[in-house]
């Protein structure tokens, strides 16, 4: 074993299978008649005597006596917890008690709170023995930068130090909130992007009405990418006109519309579309309408008929990939938004305008698609369960959306 740099005079020696101490002139200052021994921390060290453990100071005297079946190591506060006959309770470096050995599980003191156990709930208490919280959680974690995560009626939330409840229990797994961003470790910046939203986005807007129709969805989708959606309303206008006058709320199949299309290219398309822009700005790049009709080809051969059916989509793997090869597709954003115009509540469109709204909402630049979907995600969450009822990703997407794009830099 080895001292600290501050104990490094006093270091442990082993004799006859038992442990004591000698300084650094070799001489025993502590006999060594201890089962085991560990490393001197603010003066004081564990020990174990006659299978019972404790705590001695540096002249051998018992600080924290030899009685206990177990204890843990001394925190930054200098306190420690205890086990005896299975119940635990803490002391502190003094030697004097600060909980009895009343609670069913304990953790080490961090951030001057400890978890503790009672009657199968959880709770916290200060560094003088004060339940600070009350067991009332059915799990809970200890204090992480101010905040702590816990947990009751299957649903995961954060607390502050106080026990305010900084997140309501509504969540079912918060390790996985925004894809590796540990909500407990950016509670503030999670609020920052609530009360950037609640100050600037207008929530008398209604929900996004979505198409009624899946080749809609398509439609609108791949010719939203990259342009002003005026242009999108007007393509949308001339293909309802072309077939045959129909309205928004008409539901009409993949496989009609691919009927109708027959074996038109799409510069044909494009010509009764009076569209004729390209997926991008690459040389190889293709028109709008033939990326359309590949999309629905694709949607036909998955058997995607119907908005419903898009709504199966969401995790079928090969369908998205499938997607994700027509030229001008391949970020996936057409898949996003396709789910969003089908009403699939838990989806956000990650394009230019959700990105500049959250980067400035949090001050934070480095946040990655991903995780910016799961911030909307359980933002949106967290509005329907506080001031917004019915609040979903995709109408706070639309939201943010309507206000970003209503700046006009973008």
């Amino acid at each position: 074993m080895s001292s600290t740099k501050n104990d490094r005079k006093i270091v442990p020696i082993e004799r006859d299978g038992k442990w004591g101490f000698i300084n650094d002139v070799g001489q025993v200052i502590i006999p060594c008649k201890y089962d085991e021994v560990w490393a001197f921390s603010h003066g004081i060290v564990r020990v174990k005597l006659n299978g019972r453990w404790g705590f001695i100071n540096k002249e051998g005297e018992e600080v924290i006596p030899c009685i206990f079946d177990d204890t843990g190591f001394l925190s930054d506060e200098g306190l420690v917890v205890v086990e005896l006959n299975g119940k635990y309770g803490y002391y502190n470096k003094y030697g004097c008690e600060v909980a009895p050995c009343k609670y069913d599980g304990a953790n080490d003191f961090k951030e001057g709170r400890a978890l503790v156990l009672s009657n199968n709930l959880f709770g916290y208490i200060d560094t003088t023995g004060i339940e600070i919280i009350p067991c009332q959680f059915d799990c809970a974690n200890s204090f992480i930068d101010e905040y702590a995560k816990v947990w009751n009626g299957d649903k995961w939330g954060v607390i502050d130090k106080s026990g305010n409840k900084v997140i309501p229990c509504i969540f079912e797994d918060l390790d996985d909130f925004a894809h590796e961003i540990h909500l407990e470790y950016n509670v503030p910046m999670f609020m920052r992007f609530i009360d950037y939203c609640e100050k600037t986005i207008d929530f008398l807007l209604p929900a996004p009405a979505g198409y009624r129709s899946a080749p809609l969805c398509a439609l609108d989708s791949v010719f939203s990418i990259g342009v002003k959606y005026g242009s999108v309303k007007k393509v949308v206008s001339s293909f309802l006109h072309w077939l045959g006058n129909l309205s928004m709320e008409t539901e009409i199949t993949t496989s009609e519309v691919l009927s109708r299309i027959g074996n038109r290219t799409g510069a044909e398309l494009s010509g009764l579309l009076n569209n004729y822009q390209r997926t991008d700005s690459h040389t190889n790049s293709i028109l709008k309408s033939d990326a359309y009709i590949q999309f629905l080809d694709v949607m036909n051969d998955f058997s995607v008929e119907t908005c419903a059916d898009i709504e199966r989509m969401i995790d079928n793997q090969e369908f998205q990939a499938s997607v994700k090869t027509i030229r001008g597709q391949s970020s996936g954003l057409t898949l996003e938004y396709l789910f969003i115009l089908a009403g699939v509540e838990s989806y956000v469109k990650v394009d230019r305008h959700i990105t500049r709204f959250v980067q400035t909402a949090t001050g934070m630049n480095n946040l990655n698609k991903a995780k910016i979907t799961g911030l909307v995600q359980s933002a949106a969450k967290f509005m329907s369960f506080q001031n917004h009822p019915g609040m979903n990703a995709r109408w706070l997407d639309h939201l943010i959306w309507v206000y970003q794009s209503s700046l006009g830099n973008n």
